[in-house]
């Protein structure tokens, strides 16, 4: 213990933070015996917390009172800064020779030459115009103006193309639609056919190839156009009365092949409003099945076999016949 002294007298003041410590510690064990009711257990509380500061303060200060107790102070060893040698004093150089300075050259006079004397040109003497005759007035010629350049003719711009109207819609009354289909009236008569409608197909914007064909015997045909047409109209979002839909509209309908060779003969009715070029090759061919009407019509000589048609049926998409 004469070790730790010397350290507390020579001027550490880590003794003072122990002794603090190991009044908290006795605190500490006070206040637990006290809340546990066991305060007659006091001396031993306060020797278990002398023995656990004994145990702290060796764990912490007994490595460096062991140092400074064996260890031997190493001997500094203070070095003496060499002092310059006195260097030799050089010999002394003689001293250099400075050149002497040259004559400067006297500027020499500058002598300036005669300019040569030009010879007087001779004044030039106006001629004077001969005095003019009496009464003959001479009248001084007047410069032509120079002419005025004119600009490069502009090229006229092309007319810019005008704009296609826009197609009518086109129709047509309901009756009078009549083929010849033989010149020789001899052993033939005449297939009638009235459609009462009205047949009705609706598309959203004008279709000007909307008709109504009727084709016998796969070789003669009647087209028909649309005896009335009814267009919807709205407002955009601009505020302008856009189409928005074109109804086209079959009524009343009479057409009849004359001079038709007696016997059987195949009838094909059909609305379409694409073009009859396009239309007519799907009636007679592969849609044929697609037709608002197929039948046969059985003919006498001299006869008139009367087809007469109501509307189209709304579930089959089909032409009835009225008997």
């Amino acid at each position: 213990m004469s070790g730790f002294l010397e350290i507390v007298n020579k001027g550490d003041g880590s003794i003072f933070g122990y002794l603090g410590l190991l009044g908290l510690l006795l605190a500490a064990i006070l206040t637990v015996l006290a809340l546990a009711g066991k305060e007659n257990r006091a001396p031993y509380g306060l020797g278990l917390g002398l023995l656990i500061f004994i145990a702290l303060l060796g764990f912490l200060e007994l490595p460096g009172v062991v140092k400074a107790r064996f260890t031997k102070p190493q001997a500094v060893a203070v070095t003496q800064p060499e002092k310059p040698q006195p260097a030799e004093p050089a010999e002394p150089q003689p001293p250099a020779v400075e050149p002497s300075p040259q004559p400067q050259p006297q500027p020499q006079p500058v002598v300036e030459q005669p300019k040569p004397v030009e010879p007087a040109k001779p004044v030039p003497v106006p001629v004077q115009p001969p005095p003019p005759k009496p009464g003959i007035a001479i009248a001084p010629a007047q410069p032509k103006p120079a002419p005025t350049p004119t600009p490069p003719s502009q090229p006229n711009p092309a007319p810019a193309p005008a704009q296609p109207a826009p197609q009518p819609v086109r129709t047509a009354p309901g009756g009078g639609h009549r083929v010849a289909v033989s010149d020789s009236t001899a052993g033939t008569g005449t297939i009638d056919i009235q459609i009462r409608g009205p047949i009705l197909e609706t598309s959203k914007t004008a279709m000007p190839s909307a008709h109504l064909m009727i084709i016998l015997d796969s070789k003669y045909s009647i087209i028909i156009l649309p005896t009335r047409v009814n267009e919807q109209k709205k407002e955009n979002e601009f505020g302008e009365q856009v189409t928005s839909s074109v109804t086209y509209f079959w009524e009343n309908i009479h057409a009849a092949f004359d001079n038709v060779p007696a016997g059987p003969h195949s009838v094909m009715i059909d609305v379409s409003l694409e073009s009859p070029q396009v239309h007519r090759p799907k009636m007679v061919g592969s849609g044929n099945l697609e037709n608002d009407y197929n039948g046969f019509a059985q003919l006498t000589e001299g006869g008139v076999v009367q087809m007469v048609f109501g509307v189209k049926n709304w579930m089959t998409q089909e032409l009835e016949r009225v008997r």
